[in-house]
C-alpha cells in the first residue's frame, strides 16, 4: 500500500492594501471612541481640563470614507457579495451619524454609534479581504483545497 506524504498547507496571504488601511483606520476610530471618553472623564479628577476638538472627527471621516468606499466597491466588483459593501455602508452611516446626533442623543450615544459603526466597517473590510484573498477565494479557484 502506497502512503502519501502530506504537502504543507499554502500560507494564507497577508491582509494588505486598502482593506488593511481600512481596518487600521476603523480600528483607530474604534479605540478613540471607546477609550477617549473614559480618559476625558478621569481628567477632572486629576485636575486637568481639556476641550475636545471636533476637527478630529472630520479628519477621521475624510480618511475613512474614501478608503472604505474604494476598497469595498473594488472588492464587490470582483467577489459580487452584496452584503459586504452593505455592511460597510451601514458602518459608515453609523460613524457619520454619531457626531451628527451628538446634540440630540448626547456624548455617550455618539460614542456607541461610532463604535458600533467602526466594528461594522472593520468586519466589512475583513470579509472583503477574505473573499478576495483568503481560503474561500483560493478554494473557489481550486488552488489550495485538498481534493
Amino acid at each position: 500500500m502506497l502512503q502519501t506524504i502530506p504537502t504543507p498547507a499554502t500560507p494564507a496571504p497577508r491582509l494588505g492594501g486598502l482593506d488593511l488601511a481600512g481596518v487600521v483606520l476603523s480600528g483607530l476610530c474604534l479605540v478613540h471612541c471607546t477609550f477617549l471618553p473614559v480618559l476625558l472623564a478621569l481628567l477632572p479628577v486629576l485636575g486637568v481640563h481639556y476641550h475636545a476638538d471636533e476637527r478630529l472627527h472630520l479628519l477621521t471621516t475624510i480618511l475613512v470614507v474614501p478608503v472604505a468606499t474604494l476598497a469595498l466597491i473594488t472588492g464587490f466588483r470582483r467577489h459580487r457579495q452584496l452584503w459586504i459593501p452593505a455592511l460597510g455602508l451601514a458602518g459608515l452611516a453609523l460613524i457619520l451619524a454619531g457626531p451628527l446626533m451628538h446634540d440630540t442623543l448626547g456624548h455617550v450615544a455618539e460614542g456607541v454609534l461610532t463604535a458600533v459603526g467602526g466594528l461594522g466597517l472593520i468586519s466589512a473590510h475583513l470579509a472583503n479581504w477574505r473573499r478576495l484573498h483568503g481560503r474561500s477565494a483560493c478554494c473557489s479557484r481550486g488552488a489550495c483545497c485538498p481534493s
